[in-house]
């Protein structure tokens, strides 16, 4: 663990988000903590070619360098993705919400209060109980990051390190989101690996049980991983992605 520059990150860079202009039925796709738009570049391409208008927005803090995500609270997050409902909603009938980790989170969250045709729920934590949360506290006094133990292999894929602050609001969010859970009434589909070493599979599990939709879908996926859109099982995700937005959304 290092609280300093690695090399890759001694020059900011700059992520772009990904937007394809479709038809009336839009999708906005929500990356990670300490991730970009790239997660969701094929997903987005695949959307897209079925005529959808789709939106990857970059999230406050996110595709520079790891000390613009320091002091950025859990709201800007929010608020960024309400931006792009607005936005999106000027030119769309209906909205889907899909999102990936704590992007995941986020789609959560917002499904509990604004009207939407469904949510997709990737890899979605809401209770982290990783044996070092309780120690965060402490360890903001003397760090200010932590590297991560699978480092992404290049910067256009997220941070090599989470800021600890953005952790702590990672888990405010993860605190108000998990009360909100059975207010969520919408069409949901949530997939999640078996072998999730980042967020366990208990998650989707514990969300699935308690969550207010009465259409809804767990799919477990066998190869283990965490960005799940970047992994074995993309295919079966991105079938299973349009299948449930063909079900669900207006028919004209």
């Amino acid at each position: 663990m290092s609280a300093t520059s690695s090399p890759e990150y001694t020059e900011s860079i700059r992520i772009e988000p990904i937007q394809h202009k479709g038809g009336k039925t839009g999708c906005i796709l929500i990356h990670g903590l300490t991730g970009t738009p790239w997660a969701f570049s094929d997903l987005a391409d695949t959307l897209a070619a079925h005529g959808l208008s789709v939106r990857v927005p970059l999230l406050p803090g996110h595709g520079t360098r790891p000390d613009d995500l320091i002091g950025v609270p859990w709201q800007a997050w929010v608020e960024a993705i309400k931006d792009e409902i607005d936005d999106l909603r000027l030119i769309c009938d209906e909205l889907f919400l899909i999102g990936l980790s704590v992007g995941g989170t986020i789609a959560l969250y917002l499904s509990a209060e604004i009207p939407v045709s469904g949510l997709v729920s990737l890899s979605a934590p809401v209770r982290f109980r990783k044996p070092w949360v309780k120690w965060l506290p402490l360890l903001r006094i003397f760090k200010k990051t932590w590297m991560k133990d699978n480092k992404p292999a290049s910067p256009k894929a997220g941070y090599d390190r989470y800021p600890l602050a953005a952790l702590a609001e990672m888990l405010i969010l993860l605190k108000k989101t998990e009360e909100r859970i059975p207010k969520i009434v919408c069409p949901v589909l949530m997939m999640h690996s078996k072998g999730d070493q980042i967020v366990s599979p208990e998650n989707a599990e514990w969300i699935y049980g308690r969550i207010g939709s009465i259409r809804k879908r767990l799919l477990l996926l066998e190869h283990p991983c965490h960005t799940i859109t970047k992994g074995d099982d993309m295919k079966q995700i991105h079938e299973a992605v349009i299948a449930f937005i063909e079900a669900n959304r207006i028919r004209v």
